[in-house]
């Protein structure tokens, strides 16, 4: 039995956070004008089912996280640093798990 998989290309929210951000395509890449956090939030949104996404290349990346749509990241802040059932990172140096309202809807 097969399963039906679609792929689709992520692409990035219109947000300030970019103003941090350099984009080629699907590379992102940080300023060298300051050291700000920086929440990239990416399209579609992810309403149901499994999703796989996989990150390449990373060099100093902090950490990846999932977030619903109740929150909300200005430039500078550190999405890692919010410990709600809104939220669920995973931390390069630590596996930290705060969502555990994520994918309960």
């Amino acid at each position: 039995m097969s399963i039906p998989v679609a792929v689709q290309e992520l692409a990035p929210v219109p947000s300030e956070c970019l103003q941090d951000v350099r984009i080629d395509r699907m590379t992102y890449t940080h300023t060298d004008a300051n050291t700000n956090s920086c929440a990239v939030l990416l399209n579609p949104v992810i309403a149901s089912g499994i999703v796989r996404m996989d990150i390449m290349n990373m060099t100093k990346l902090e950490g990846v996280g999932i977030a619903d749509e109740s929150m909300n990241f200005d430039r500078t802040q550190n999405p890692l640093n919010y410990r709600t059932p809104n939220v669920a990172v995973y931390r390069t140096d630590k596996i930290v798990i705060y969502g555990h309202k994520i994918g309960m809807e």
